[in-house]
């Protein structure tokens, strides 16, 4: 399974949890059944998308840090970026940029 089709199927599955919890909100509203404070549950509801954008950008900062921390245990990847900081200088001479 590629990683896009298990994203998307990650992404699927907590649609689905949000709407089923909207679907048991309004069943619960329209039916009366009080087990539940509606008023704390909506809020909840309306949430959740903020705390879940949230999270989702924490880990990805988190991962961003990582990657950066461990940048010196990938030394081909060291060697690409010198070849393209060399070629980039090397063009930029061309064109008349003066480096110190």
């Amino acid at each position: 399974m590629k990683r896009a089709t298990l994203y998307l199927l990650y992404l699927l599955f907590i649609l689905l949890a949000y709407v089923s919890a909207w679907i048991g909100y309004y069943y619960c509203k329209q039916h009366e059944i009080t087990g539940i404070n509606q008023d704390i549950y909506l809020w909840y509801l309306q949430v959740a998308p903020l705390y879940t954008l949230v999270a989702i950008g924490s880990v990805l900062l988190g991962k961003l840090g990582w990657d950066l921390i461990r940048f010196n245990d990938y030394p081909d990847e060291i060697k690409k970026l010198e070849e393209d900081i060399a070629l980039a200088r090397k063009d930029l001479t061309k064109r008349g940029f003066k480096f110190k």
